[in-house]
């Protein structure tokens, strides 16, 4: 399974072009089978005859102007020997939705056939065609089809052109989310070791860098520094292990204002949090670049036989696995999230876990398969070991971005 952009397209065309139809409806199956997993988006045909609700509250045409074209992201309309027949609005079924599409702003390919003519055309609607491929000439461009293969291969070309266009659309769109803030960068960087307070436990190093632009128009006057837990009985904070953190010295605002880092105002249980303030708030439009450094004294069980039974009452149930985990709440162009295991920890290092609620197995795997999740042996601080990491455009809004591990026995 995997979690896809459902993008409808219309297929509009009088009733004399039947075979087309099923070849347009052919075509975009293949599309399906080709890209869909790969795009995330799956192409979805509607068709008068399969996809329309019946009913009485309007004339025909209405009903299938709502219904189909309404809904359209995009409409592949083909014309042989017929225009078809009048409405109230238009010369012909078929043309009324062409105009309707295009009056929508969606994608519109328009296909003539240059096949043979049937020895029983009718003349009439014949020249209804002829005149409405002459007026159509002058507002844009058409293609014609001699056999279904030809068309097939138009058709092809032309969903992946409009599924670019949404992409791009999408793209755009992901930035305009009603949101505070938008971040450049949301890099974060955790590296464990040995904790000093107690060998059941590792302590971590945790280095993070926002760069984010405000979209308040009141202004922005915090960002926080939030570590949490899924029960308080996984290395509660309090008393010895509350974290320390610093705002480095290359933390500067656009606008040249202050930053200041408050003390904690919340470590105990299951929650830390600690705020960086922005006096006077950040207005609309100005940015900040964070750069903060802690330290935790006793972070994650350093044992899968402690890990295990503090795990049965949360959220994803007892195992024998544990993780860090970032939800994008903001848009982001660009999530770096690192982990490093050093070997004597004897980490047995999973990988990348990422989903909206379930984890999707599909997205992990792209992730793996274009390079952007990683696990790979490297050094730090002199130090021998495992780095699992994430490089992500765009991340998923809503989505939760986990780094797994199993601790030793």
């Amino acid at each position: 399974m995997f979690e896809a952009d459902v993008l409808r397209v219309m297929i509009a065309s009088p009733s004399d072009v039947a075979e087309a139809r099923d070849a347009v409806e052919h075509a975009i199956a293949a599309w399906n089978v080709k890209h869909a997993q790969r795009r995330r988006r799956v192409l979805l045909p509607w068709r008068w005859e399969t996809s329309s609700v019946p009913g009485l509250a309007a004339p025909a045409q209405a009903l299938l102007d709502e219904q189909g074209v309404d809904q359209a992201d995009m409409m592949i309309a083909l014309m042989s020997s017929r225009l078809g027949s009048p409405t109230a609005n238009a010369v012909s079924g078929t043309v009324e939705e062409i105009e309707r599409a295009r009056s929508r702003g969606i994608p519109v390919h328009l296909y003539f056939s240059s096949a043979p003519l049937p020895s029983d055309v009718d003349i009439d609607q014949l020249k209804g065609v002829r005149e409405f491929k002459r007026q159509i000439r002058d507002q844009g461009l058409f293609a014609e089809f001699n056999d279904l293969s030809k068309l097939q291969e138009d058709v092809d070309r032309a969903l992946t052109y409009d599924v670019d266009l949404f992409e791009r659309q999408t793209a755009d769109s992901y930035y305009n989310v009603d949101t505070d803030r938008f971040y450049e960068l949301h890099e974060t960087h955790w590296s464990f070791a040995r904790s000093a307070v107690s060998t059941s436990v590792w302590s971590a190093r945790h280095e993070l860098r926002r760069r984010f632009t405000s979209r308040s128009e009141a202004g922005l006057e915090r960002f926080t520094i939030s570590i949490s837990r899924e029960t308080d009985l996984q290395v509660a904070f309090g008393g010895e292990n509350v974290p320390s953190y610093a705002l480095l010295p290359d933390s500067v605002r656009s606008d040249g204002e202050g930053l200041h880092l408050r003390p904690p105002h919340k470590a105990a249980g299951g929650a830390f949090a600690q705020d960086v303030v922005m006096e006077p708030p950040l207005d609309s439009g100005a940015s900040a670049d964070l750069h903060i450094e802690g330290e935790v004294p006793s972070f994650k069980f350093a044992t899968r036989d402690l890990l295990e039974p503090a795990t049965r009452n949360s959220k994803l149930g007892l195992r024998d696995w544990d993780y860090i985990s970032l939800t994008i709440n903001y848009p982001v162009a660009r999530l770096i999230y690192t982990a490093f295991f050093p070997a004597y920890l004897e980490a047995d290092v999973i990988g990348v876990r990422v989903g909206r609620g379930a984890i999707d197995a599909a997205e992990g795997a792209r992730l793996r398969r274009e390079g952007h999740a990683w696990i790979r042996q490297t050094v730090q601080d002199g130090v021998e070991g495992v780095e699992l990491g994430l490089d992500v455009p765009k991340p998923h809004l809503k989505w939760t971005y986990r780094l797994c591990w199993r601790p030793p026995r």
